[in-house]
């Protein structure tokens, strides 16, 4: 339980892409329609086989949160975080071809942490 600070960092990136996808879903409302047909009709449209980047957007990111999460709960309690550690980095490598610069950032707090990870010589 020594990783904190990682888990911390990692709960922040999912907690980040948990605010873009309120922002999608539940920013700018028409005026006659209720929140939660906004919010379908919003993931309706993401999910249209006609707008593939908006398709596209919508997997990546509630796989980004999955594995933001993922990654705070085994810096936790996990015993070998070196392959977690790993999994950001990939993480972050697929954020930049998709995010801002602020939230690749965010995905990659953790790796500051990286050497308390590896093995000592």
């Amino acid at each position: 339980m020594n990783n904190k600070i990682e888990s911390v960092l990692s709960l922040a990136s999912g907690v980040s892409l948990l605010i873009i996808w309120y922002v999608y879903l539940f920013v700018a409302i028409p005026e006659n329609t209720t929140l939660l047909s906004a919010a379908s009709n919003g993931i309706e449209y993401a999910l249209s086989p006609e707008k593939n980047e908006n398709y596209l957007f919508f997997w990546f990111t509630l796989i980004s949160i999955c594995v933001s999460f993922y990654c705070c709960f085994a810096f936790l309690f996990k015993a070998s975080n070196l392959s977690t550690m790993v999994l950001v980095a990939a993480h972050t490598a697929a954020s930049l071809f998709v995010y801002d610069f602020g939230v690749v950032i965010a995905t990659a707090l953790p790796l500051l942490y990286v050497t308390n990870h590896l093995p000592k010589a």
